[in-house]
């Protein structure tokens, strides 16, 4: 039988009793390899020194006791265990110490327990020892999840399904714009971060889920206090238990706001592709068709320069024939694929030179009001195409006035920071000019405002909703942006933002 090896610490004051405790344990087929320690002192330098498989200990030595002994492994934070081996102490000394953490208590005389005893102590230990490298390993590996989960953005979550109790990770809470500990901890509270028009699609996903017992895939809109709005894609399982009753659900959420911004510009850029060779396919033929009904119009208001009536329905067919010929104009901006012209303007010029064409397009009831910074920094933009832009702008906003009302233009520096680049990923954070046009007129219907850039979506009886579109290309072109939305005092406020020129361009300028 091969010796197996036991590295034995032996508190001990006694030399034959510890001779005695060492051929006990090689009749038991250990090769020991021991150390005699007679004082705490050491004692914390045998631990400190190499380590140990058992700790023998008398109950009380001369300069310390076995608790004492148990109290400094506890201490210096080593699992041996301790066995004590005396013959001076009852019952009830021998349960305080199994109390305080010996693996056993033995009688010097009846030492024939004291293998069997070892034995069982280190398939215990050894029992431990896997336990806790099961538990390292198992905590790295939630940690590595957890630093993937936060580098990834994902968030997690469980909920039970009997009670609605339903925990949110830190990340989670995050991506729905909360403070860490804001989420309320149940399925309402859950609800309640949705934004409303997406609520109901949501339960009914859940529900659909739970009763199919199939995962589930969510996709929402959640609201943030500062009034971004962010999407959401949650996934989820259910779990059954026993008896198939579904008993809780847990999973993982990101926000793909960014995605969705990119998915509209792809769509946004593909109908504008399809305007574009729409126009270029009949601008050349219809504007020959206009140029006809345009002259023939004009050879009928001769002829009948006498009729008033005949003239006042010639004179609506020939403005009929502008606005059609203005429209194919439009249209070709997307054709075209103009080449920028740009130049370091400030744009408080470029607002102040258009005034007066500006004052030309709207009828007398509607006043054009400036309010110019005065203070701006410059800007590198082709100046044609701005005051284009300038005029779509201020025509829809007379055209949402027809009883008349005002128009103010204004014009101030901005600085767009990290938050709102989380709204707009491709606008970059940084210095730009702001221009603002405002009406007082009925506002957008809240049905289209989402869509009110895109090509063929108008607010007007008459319009063919090109004119926004072709702002929105120019801005973007420029590396700015452009939105609407509803004025405080009324109406709406369409406000576009153009980055300030770099250094270098302003460097050749001076």
């Amino acid at each position: 039988m091969t010796a197996r090896p036991l590295r034995a610490l032996i508190v001990e004051d006694s030399h034959d009793v510890s001779r005695l405790l060492l051929a006990e344990l090689a009749r038991g087929g250990f090769q020991v390899s021991s150390a005699r320690v007679q004082t705490i002192d050491a004692m914390r330098t045998a631990l400190s020194e190499r380590q140990w498989d058992v700790v023998l200990a008398d109950h009380a030595t001369r300069d310390f006791s076995s608790f004492a002994a148990l109290t400094l492994l506890w201490e210096m934070g080593i699992d041996v265990p301790l066995i004590v081996v005396s013959e001076t102490a009852g019952d009830e000394v021998a349960v305080s110490f199994l109390q305080a953490g010996a693996a056993d208590f033995l009688a010097k005389d009846h030492l024939a327990r004291l293998n069997p005893t070892i034995e069982r102590e280190l398939r215990q230990a050894e029992g431990r020892r896997t336990r806790r490298s099961v538990e390292q390993a198992f905590s790295e590996t939630r940690d590595r999840m957890q630093f993937a989960l936060q580098a990834a953005g994902v968030g997690t979550w469980e909920t039970d399904l009997a009670t609605g109790h339903t925990i949110w990770s830190e990340i989670l809470e995050r991506l729905h714009g909360l403070p860490r500990g804001g989420f309320g901890g149940s399925s309402a509270a859950f609800v309640a971060c949705i934004y409303p028009d997406d609520r109901q699609e949501v339960l009914n996903r859940i529900a659909q889920a739970v009763r199919d017992r199939t995962d589930s895939r969510l996709e929402y809109r959640t609201e943030w206090p500062d009034g971004s709005m962010h999407w959401i894609v949650s996934i989820g399982r259910t779990f059954l238990n026993e008896a198939g009753v579904p008993v809780r659900a847990a999973g993982v959420s990101f926000d793909v706001t960014t995605q969705k911004v990119l998915e509209e510009q792809v769509q946004q850029s593909q109908r504008l592709e399809s305007v574009g060779a729409l126009a270029a396919g009949i601008a050349h033929d219809f504007n020959n068709l206009l140029t006809v009904v345009a002259g023939y119009c004009q050879l009928l208001i001769d002829r009948f320069a006498e009729d008033e009536a005949a003239l006042g329905d010639l004179a609506e067919i020939s403005r009929a024939s502008s606005s059609a010929a203005a429209l194919i104009h439009q249209l070709l901006a997307f054709s075209r694929r103009q080449i920028l012209a740009p130049q370091i303007v400030d744009l408080d010029s470029i607002v102040t030179s258009t005034h007066k064409m500006l004052r030309r397009l709207v009828e007398e009831n509607v006043r054009i009001d400036l309010r110019l910074s005065g203070n701006l920094r410059p800007i590198s933009v082709d100046a044609g195409q701005m005051e284009q832009v300038l005029v779509n702008l201020v025509t829809n906003a007379k055209d949402a006035m027809p009883d008349g009302g005002s128009v103010v233009i204004e014009t101030s520096n901005a600085v767009l920071d990290q938050s709102h680049q989380r709204t707009y990923p491709d606008v970059k954070p940084g210095p730009y000019t702001l221009l603002s046009v405002s009406d007082t007129g009925a506002g957008i219907d809240p049905d289209i405002a989402a869509q009110l850039f895109q090509p063929f979506v108008t607010t007007k009886r008459h319009g063919m909703g090109v004119g926004l579109s072709i702002c929105r290309t120019i801005v973007e072109a420029h590396g700015g942006q452009i939105t609407a939305e509803p004025n405080p005092t009324g109406g709406t406020v369409f406000r576009l933002t153009v980055p300030r020129a770099p250094a270098e361009e302003m460097a050749d300028v001076d």
